[in-house]
């Protein structure tokens, strides 16, 4: 916790937390304190699992990620907007470069025929060659809707 009294209050240029946002009990408190860390005009990255993102959002609860306690928060891509502005952060970059998402629903329709009931999600995900999966992949991770995000946000001068 960046407390008022401690030492690395203010003190970094960049706060980075990989895979760890999901995990907290409260993402408000979590993410203020790694914005206290940083000085003015300092950036603090993170990344996490988004809800948002293709694979959980397809699959839902049949998503292996929606595992509590495990993983608590899946952060929206507009949760992750009103989340940095009410840490008082500005958003400078959101990302999701991930690349398993297509293979996720993939493998979860081998296990599970009816975990996704869209039949062209199904077709697009399970039935279609691998150029056109990877295809696909490359257009989530490109258009912000993988499941894997990025956040780089910058503390106010």
């Amino acid at each position: 916790e960046a407390t008022d009294n401690s030492m690395w209050k203010e003190s970094a240029d960049l706060v980075v937390s990989f895979e760890v946002i999901e995990h907290v009990l409260s993402p408000h408190h979590y993410l203020r304190d790694l914005a206290g860390l940083a000085k003015p005009g300092g950036l603090v990255v993170f990344s996490g699992l988004s809800g948002s993102g293709f694979d959980i959002a397809i699959l839902g609860p049949a998503s292996k990620a929606v595992s509590p306690p495990h993983h608590l928060n899946f952060l929206s891509r507009g949760g992750v907007h009103a989340l940095l502005k009410r840490c008082d952060l500005k958003e400078m970059s959101f990302l999701t470069p991930g690349q398993l998402d297509v293979d996720i629903v993939r493998n979860t329709l081998r296990e599970n025929p009816k975990a996704v009931a869209d039949r062209f999600l199904r077709q697009l995900t399970g039935a279609a060659d691998e150029e056109t999966r990877a295809h696909f992949q490359r257009f989530l991770s490109a258009h912000g809707l993988s499941s894997h995000m990025w956040v780089v946000a910058q503390r106010p001068r």
